[in-house]
């Protein structure tokens, strides 16, 4: 009996203070955080996004914070139209120079949707095509497609998906659709 009641006492020390641990882990990451980023997630969760928008906003003046949240605040602001204050977010990431390569390519794309969105096709389109050979670049090619058949620009379209055809789902009935334009015009 002296046992087992020796080696329950042990682990419920030992889970005690596994308890302690993680509790203290957790309220080290809180206090981390800058009171005003809970608030605005805190009006985020309730439906509230334009006091939402807000507090981050206020807090990403304050604290610049990690760059998931800054893109998350930039998304925010896409969403409700405001393409200037996105863009401007997505500019002070981008001159960070502890970003690493994904997160550097993830604000690239970001930018790119940014000016896509907001209609300034040509910077868009400029975004789109510095993202082509990398790891987006089926991304980009799919939305510099979507350019050029807004522009109907038949011939730049052609060029673009026949540099790459596999990185283009149904390329070959975008190539039939796009011969198609071109023979219209030629009629």
């Amino acid at each position: 009996w002296w046992i087992a009641l020796l080696l329950a006492a042990l682990f419920f020390a030992l889970g005690w203070v596994a308890a302690r641990i993680d509790l203290q882990a957790v309220t080290r990451a809180a206090s981390q955080l800058p009171r005003a980023y809970l608030t605005g997630l805190n009006h985020l969760l309730h439906g509230r996004r334009d006091q939402a928008l807000e507090a981050l906003l206020a807090a990403a003046e304050i604290h610049p914070g990690p760059v998931a949240l800054q893109l998350a605040l930039a998304a925010l602001m896409r969403e409700r139209g405001e393409y200037e204050r996105a863009i401007a977010i997505h500019r002070s990431l981008a001159e960070r120079q502890e970003l690493t390569d994904e997160e550097r390519v993830e604000v690239a794309c970001e930018m790119a949707l940014d000016f896509h969105r907001a209609g300034f096709l040509d910077r868009a389109e400029a975004a789109y095509r510095a993202l082509l050979g990398g790891p987006r670049d089926g991304w980009a090619r799919a939305a510099l497609v979507a350019i050029y058949q807004t522009e109907r620009d038949w011939r730049r379209c052609l060029e673009l998906i026949a540099a790459a055809p596999e990185a283009l789902p149904h390329a070959r009935q975008l190539l039939m659709h796009l011969h198609c334009e071109l023979a219209g015009e030629a009629l």
